[in-house]
């Protein structure tokens, strides 16, 4: 043991030759910092080794990414668990997105956060990219019932209403023989005649799916089931003066001042394509995510 702790240090070749001096022997004992142009060396060579040569090997993303992995688990996220974790007093605020229209949820977002009511939301994912998208800046926001539909599907998609009064009764039919109520907005409570209603209009959409061929939508089938379930539900046409569809507020400035201050929800409608819609909201200052998207709880998207 004692023969070990005196033995004659190893030489080092790259070491000062003289070995008198006091400064070569510090040098050979002092470790490489980390900052040294060697190490930094070193690890350059290691980076540009795992950059080229994982990718190759088939190197799962999440070794670079912890967000990743997490989001795999949204897949299996119900509709009853996202209902009962966003759920407030009873109430839940209920929205439709594709992925084309995530800068629509986000413009509506700042306002619904403005009036404190963000926590109540559920985003209904019509596609796996906003259902990741939501949950990997608001956790536990989103759900995709499943099965998916194509997401290219809503890039031009748009509805032309007629804007209609508040009443209890189901205005006139049209051409078809049925109602054009407009289904974007919608207000229920549990009730036996709400659940009619959504029964109904679940039937009517399944006798009429989407297909590429026939680009129906659930706005006629909704109206179907207004139109049979009428007389057994009682309903009413939401305000105008507070729900003003796009027809109303961005055609008849003078209607807008008449009203101004009660506006509620603002139908961006009688128009398709959401370039035109940005660039509509945009020209009346209703486009909050150039300047005030950190308002919404998804931040920039």
């Amino acid at each position: 043991m004692s023969a070990f702790l005196h033995q004659r240090p190893i030489h080092n070749p790259f070491s000062d030759q003289d070995p008198v001096s006091p400064r070569s022997s510090s040098n050979s004992q002092r470790p490489i910092s980390i900052f040294s142009p060697t190490a930094l060396l070193i690890l350059l060579s290691l980076l540009v080794v795992l950059g080229v040569f994982l990718p190759w090997a088939g190197m799962p993303d999440f070794i670079f990414s912890s967000a990743r992995p997490s989001l795999s688990k949204w897949r299996d996220y119900t509709l009853a668990q996202a209902a009962s974790f966003v759920a407030k007093n009873g109430t839940v605020i209920v929205c439709a997105v594709s992925q084309p229209y995530l800068p629509f949820l986000n413009n509506w977002l700042i306002s619904i956060s403005r009036q404190k009511h963000q926590d109540k939301v559920l985003v209904i994912a019509e596609d796996y990219a906003t259902l990741y998208k939501v949950n990997e800046r608001w956790p536990g926001h989103a759900v995709l019932v499943p099965p998916a539909p194509d997401a290219q599907t809503a890039h031009k998609f748009g509805s032309q209403v007629k804007p209609l009064k508040h009443s209890h009764a189901l205005p006139a039919p049209g051409k078809k023989g049925r109602t054009y109520i407009c289904s974007c907005m919608i207000f229920l409570r549990p009730t036996t005649g709400a659940k009619l209603v959504m029964k109904k209009w679940i039937e009517e959409l399944q006798v009429q799916p989407w297909s590429k061929a026939k680009k129906s939508n659930d706005q006629p089938a909704f109206n179907w089931a207004l139109n049979k379930t009428a007389g057994g539900v009682d309903l009413y046409l939401l305000p105008q003066a507070a729900f003003p569809t796009g027809g109303l507020y961005f055609k008849n400035l003078t209607w807008v001042q008449e009203t101004k201050g009660m506006h509620v929800i603002i139908h961006n409608n009688y128009i398709t394509g959401f370039e035109k819609k940005i660039k509509r909201f945009r020209d009346v200052g209703l486009w909050l995510v150039d300047d005030h998207a950190l308002e919404s709880p998804l931040g920039r998207v």
